[in-house]
């Protein structure tokens, strides 16, 4: 017996298939039925429905050991006579072979070398290899498709698809090959365009097909057909190929859920539903099909059984958000008729049917606290706490409102108990501190604070509530110490470098803030709040030769949109008043990336705000081929003209847009605006009513109609609708509240304007016009005005780059005494504002203040140009010129 036939090679195949040996004479012209090389796992529900090839291990190979080749009765004979079996095959078994037996034998080591390259990654030498062994053995179309397997690793597609072509030329029905080459070109098609790619997707049904004509319930031939279809859209094809599919494997969750899917887009419901449930009766656990059912259901108008889909799933998941967001929304959804106390009183109903459920119950007590029941709210999360005495979270929610009710005591023991059984919950630590701290105890609130970071050393909110604490009695010195302690244990954390940035910047040290905002974004280049405030404190601290250099060290060290970067470089510019600096970011921005509309809009409006109305009408016009149908461009185009002082332009461009879309809210809307901007009241009066006989009667036509008669300075008018929209409106309400305020502010009513601010600003802490307006009133009036800056500082974290809010921050310093800020603020408020009335007189006020008179009535005198009427500032004009030497 030669030794080429002692040779015993094993394989691995999936389908647990045993060809001969790929290596072997025997094969070398033998047609390969079985795949030998996969491109792409099959897509994921979610995923992509193609991706570019990629290389996975061929079929493993593994050499036979010497014990293998010569048998292990044998191997115990040579023991007697002291030889190991190595010794033997090296003495008496490997002189034996034929020529041809040793070129197979020098094919296979290439081999299995070149399958070792390219498991790690090492494409250049797998196809060294697989080369190599190809001259022992040329026409081994294993070894030619290894080939193949190496080039698609280098990315070499042509290549390739060129080599898979040579073996099917050898063997034109080698199924391995046309799969091989189907994935080939169904990655190309996906990187391609026009033409080419449907060109390159045709091909790939056709090698599939042939697959398909040869094996007909070949997996891989059915799935590489489904994914071409999907990329050709043929719906029809991609239905029948997914039938198909299912035949071939019934039990295919999977391709039963990308059918429903498809089904349902296409009209065939009732089919969709079916296939949806036969996923749900073999993957109950799989949330995502309950999450597509409830859609449908929800789409076609059966809402109860969406509700019964969703309820299904939030027993399997109650703490997924996204699930209980969606059940919240069906619920009220179907109790929509009997509002609040109908959901209400549905949750009940849920958690009574499932009494024992400790999840369920707590679902129905978060209900409960969200819609500030807290009675019952109390009530029920002692119940959890009797279904399940540990549950952390209804300890805590439960510790939450004996604080809010001052029972100390209590909320100490059941935090203290919650912190016992989850020690790494750092946020009770937080409830444990804030209940000593409303007891007055702040010295046990900070050891509270020093015992939790001495258990958790590495937790950096705790570092952040401590910090915070010590703020509170403005001890800078503690605040620092505590935040630099905790960068040093937690090795750099970014959020505690972030806040000791905020520390600095707070106390107008722009370098220092600079500093730690920088090595902040060097932990976490992909951070755009980071960024920002590097940006800010560069420009506030005089470094924006910096800039630059920040820039590219986050566009290169991560994938970031260049575009994006420069213009948040050149907001930060313009916040600060940096306008022609600015102006040279947005350029850039639109050089990185002038397929996108945003930073054409930005320089457009920044080169409008310099008056250089022509370049901004020319940029627009630029822009207007590239993003055809723009909306946003023409807005911007009327309101250059607006600010140029064509009101007639601009309203002959809002007009054309109502004609365009004559049911779209914002086109009457920008319409309305624009007339009330030019002083045409009466026709803004009548834009409102054409587009209530458009639009119908609503809410939102309701509020055009108030915000028109409030510039008309027909107050109480806009009193009555705006009350009645407060009054019937939960969602907006805090929008009607604030212009109730603004209006109040108007006539001089302050306790009546206060009351209506403070309530917007109850509904909805992030209204910043609440907060910049009631801060502004106190200001004005001279009146609590640490409050003040305390609302508009809320207000300028909101909105950061907004002139108004800006001016109401130098306005408090003003009214402060500290002139030097107030200047700061109100300059950087101007030259975003541009020409501003009321923003020319502050800064008169200001200059006044600081005995620099000749520039205070150069202000003032700009501000009555603006707006004659201004009385204050005449009676400021005349009190200085009185004293001024004849």
């Amino acid at each position: 017996m030669s030794a080429a036939l002692l040779l015993v090679t094993a394989h691995s195949y999936a389908q647990g298939t045993n060809p001969p040996d790929p290596l072997s004479t025997a094969s070398v012209q033998s047609d390969v039925s079985t795949a030998t090389t996969t491109l792409s796992k099959s897509n994921q529900v979610g995923d992509s429905v193609t991706s570019r090839p990629q290389v996975l291990p061929r079929p493993t190979m593994s050499l036979p050991t010497t014990v293998q080749r010569i048998g292990a009765g044998w191997v115990q004979r040579f023991s007697l006579i002291g030889m190991s079996p190595d010794e033997f095959y090296r003495s008496f078994v490997t002189p034996q072979l034929t020529d041809l037996e040793e070129k197979e034998l020098k094919a296979r080591n290439h081999f299995f070398l070149a399958q070792y390259f390219l498991a790690h990654d090492e494409a250049a030498h797998a196809l060294g290899e697989f080369r190599a062994a190809l001259e022992f053995q040329p026409d081994n179309v294993y070894l030619m498709l290894g080939v193949a397997d190496a080039l698609i690793a280098k990315r070499s597609y042509d290549e390739a698809l060129t080599t898979v072509d040579d073996v099917l030329k050898k063997s034109p029905q080698n199924v391995a090959a046309l799969i091989l080459k189907g994935k080939i070109l169904s990655g190309m098609a996906q990187d391609g365009s026009g033409t080419r790619r449907k060109e390159l997707q045709e091909q790939g049904v056709a090698a599939f097909q042939e697959v398909k004509r040869l094996q007909p319930r070949n997996l891989e031939a059915l799935n590489g057909l489904a994914n071409l279809y999907i990329m050709q859209q043929n719906v029809d094809r991609m239905v029948e190929t997914y039938r198909e599919i299912l035949l071939a494997e019934p039990r295919n969750t999977r391709a039963m859920l990308i059918l429903a899917q498809v089904l349902s887009r296409t009209g065939r419901t009732d089919e969709a539903i079916a296939f949806y449930e036969r996923v749900i009766e073999q993957r109950r656990g799989f949330i995502n099909t309950y999450v597509y059912l409830g859609q449908l259901y929800d789409e076609l108008g059966r809402t109860e059984d969406a509700l019964s889909t969703y309820e299904t799933a939030v027993l399997i998941e109650p703490r997924n958000p996204q699930l209980l967001r969606m059940f919240d929304e069906a619920i009220r959804k179907v109790e929509s008729k009997g509002g609040e106390a109908a959901a209400m009183d549905r949750y009940k109903k849920f958690a009574d049917r499932y009494p024992h459920s400790s999840e369920v119950q707590r679902i129905y007590a978060e209900q409960l606290i969200a819609a500030k029941d807290m009675d019952k709210a109390l009530t029920q999360y002692q119940h959890v706490l009797e279904l399940d005495p540990e549950n952390v979270e209804a300890m805590v929610a439960v510790g939450n409102i004996l604080l809010n009710r001052k029972k100390y005591d209590e909320a100490t023991e059941l935090f203290s108990k919650a912190v016992d059984l989850n020690p790494d919950r750092v946020e009770i630590y937080d409830a444990i501190a804030q209940t000593l701290i409303n007891r007055k105890e702040p010295a046990r609130a900070i050891a509270m604070y020093e015992k939790a970071l001495a258990l958790n050393p590495k937790a950096e909110k705790l570092y952040v509530s401590l910090a915070s604490l010590y703020e509170k009695d403005e001890n800078t010195t503690d605040v620092i110490r505590v935040l630099k302690t905790g960068i040093d244990r937690t090795e750099g954390a970014p959020e505690l470098l972030m806040t000791l940035g905020v520390v600095f910047e707070k106390n107008r040290d722009f370098g220092q803030a600079a500093d730690y905002y920088e090595r902040a974004l060097q932990k976490a280049p992909e951070n755009r709040v980071m960024l920002a405030s590097l940006l800010n404190s560069l420009v506030r601290s005089g470094r924006q030769q910096h800039i630059p250099v920040v820039l590219d060290q986050v566009t290169s060290g991560t994938e970031a949109d260049r575009a994006e970067v420069m213009m948040l470089a050149g907001e930060f510019l313009l916040t600060n008043g940096e306008i022609n600096e600015a102006v040279q970011y947005f350029e850039k921005a639109i050089d990185a990336s002038p397929g996108k509309l945003p930073p054409y809009i930005r320089l457009a409006r920044t080169l409008s705000l310099q008056k250089k109305y022509d370049e901004a009408l020319a940029l627009v016009n630029r822009a207007i081929p590239l993003f055809r149908g723009s909306d946003d461009l023409r807005q911007l185009e009327a309101e250059i003209y607006n600010d140029r002082g064509d009101h007639n332009r601009s309203i002959e461009i809002y007009r054309r847009m109502v004609e365009d879309k004559p049911d779209s809210l914002d086109a009457h809307r920008l319409l309305i605006d624009g007339l009330s901007a030019a002083g045409r009241s009466e026709e803004s009066l009548a834009a409102v009513k054409q587009a209530e006989q458009r639009l119908g009667k609503s809410e939102e036509v309701d509020s055009m109609r108030g915000v028109a008669l409030y510039q008309m300075k027909r107050y109480d008018a806009a009193e009555k609708i705006f009350r009645d929209l407060a009054r019937r409106s939960a969602r907006n309400a805090d929008t009607y509240y604030y212009f109730l305020g603004s209006i109040a502010m108007e006539q001089k009513k302050f306790d009546t304007a206060r009351k209506h601010l403070e309530k917007a600003i109850e509904l909805n802490p992030t209204n910043d016009s609440a907060l910049n307006a009631l801060g502004y009133m106190l200001a004005d009036q001279g009146k609590e005005l640490d409050e003040a800056k305390k609302l508009i500082e809320q207000a300028l974290l909101l909105n950061p780059g907004a002139p108004h809010i800006l001016d109401s921050m130098g306005w408090v310093y003003f009214k402060m005494g500290d002139n030097d800020l107030a200047l700061e603020y109100v300059q950087r408020a101007a030259a975003l504002i541009g020409e501003d009335p009321e923003v020319y007189e502050h800064l008169g006020d200001i200059y006044r203040a600081r005995g620099e008179t000749a520039t205070a009535l150069d202000y003032w005198r700009k501000s009555i140009a603006l707006d004659k009427e201004r009385i204050s500032v005449q009676v400021k004009i005349k009190a200085v010129e009185s004293k001024e030497p004849k």
